[in-house]
């Protein structure tokens, strides 16, 4: 009876592998559509009303359709359409997304009865290599509805007048950052403070990972890395290297005062090493002056000749 169950837990598995082929090739026959969700974002204050649409949609690999009916008696085939609404009122829009055999549609309600619409002001913002540490490189995101200019303030100074701007806080500081979204004479203001710290004075070291060529399979081989010409922090070996990329850890970080700190040297050097070979059987570097530049990234990548690459994870304080 075992040898028997056995067999047609066999059958069972291999009737589940055929039925899920034979599914994936009639969905890529047949097309597939998934939408998630319909939005829009009305640009402006009063009529005639000036509103972009978009919907989060999924299909299956190839070409597919898409139909906006703007329930005034308009339709566009654009993923991300802007139409004018000549006149108030309220409106049902839909979209139609479709591919071979496969279709959906999602429908919405626009309210635009009113003849104006307050603005609202509002920003979120994102930071480069998520670090707030001088100099930090800000995005700010424009979320205000129904305003057509804007003003950006640091500080009570006028620095953009931009949708989205990008901002550099060159020192450390607490900043009040202020938008002033407008539409037709109403104005309506936002604001929050953005605290940038220091520059960071520790460079932290996490993670080195190389790919090697194929002739470094199963060699012994260590990470070194040199900060200045007499300190050289060393990993640990990773023996019999079985395949390429791979990763040297410190834990905790390798702590490296570079930024204001100690060692005033501007360049640090990662050195592989294979066992009984004193020599470097691979070296690269990176200038400490291109980090700040660059707003302290977080990862660090070398691409050099013969399958030679490496990626360095960092992290400041």
């Amino acid at each position: 009876m075992r040898k028997n169950n056995n067999y047609i837990g066999i059958l069972m598995s291999l009737a589940a592998t055929i039925w899920l082929i034979f599914a994936m090739s009639a969905c890529k026959n047949t097309g597939y559509v998934k939408i998630f969700s319909a939005a829009d974002t009305i640009q402006n204050c009063s009529v005639p009303y000036i509103v972009k649409f978009g919907a989060d949609f999924e299909t299956g690999s190839g070409d597919f359709d898409i139909k906006w009916d703007f329930g005034d008696g308009e339709t566009s085939n654009e993923v991300q359409p802007v139409h004018i609404y000549r006149e108030a009122g309220i409106y049902k829009v839909s979209v139609m997304v479709s591919q071979r055999e496969a279709s959906e549609s999602r429908s919405i309600a626009i309210d635009l009865s009113a003849s104006s619409k307050p603005v609202e002001a509002l920003y979120e913002y994102d930071v480069l290599n998520d670090n707030l540490h001088a100099p930090a490189n800000l995005l700010f995101f424009n979320l205000s509805k129904h305003a057509t200019s804007y003003k950006w303030f640091v500080n009570n100074v006028v620095v953009s007048t931009k949708r989205e701007p990008e901002y550099i806080f060159d020192e450390r500081g607490n900043y009040i950052v202020k938008l002033e979204s407008v539409c037709n004479g109403d104005t309506a203001w936002y604001a929050r403070q953005i605290d940038i710290d220091y520059p960071p004075t520790d460079l932290l070291i996490r993670t080195v990972t190389i790919s090697l060529p194929g002739g470094y399979i199963g060699k012994d081989l260590q990470c070194a890395v040199k900060y200045d010409i007499f300190n050289e922090e060393s990993s640990v070996w990773v023996r019999g290297v079985r395949t390429f990329p791979v990763t040297w850890e410190w834990n905790p970080p390798l702590e490296l005062m570079f930024f204001n700190g100690s060692f005033q040297h501007e360049e640090v050097v990662f050195l592989i090493y294979e066992l009984g070979n004193p020599t470097p059987v691979y070296s690269f570097g990176f200038d400490i002056n291109d980090w700040q530049d660059d707003f302290y990234p977080r990862e660090l990548t070398w691409q050099g000749p013969q399958g030679f690459s490496a990626l360095v994870r960092l992290d400041y304080r």
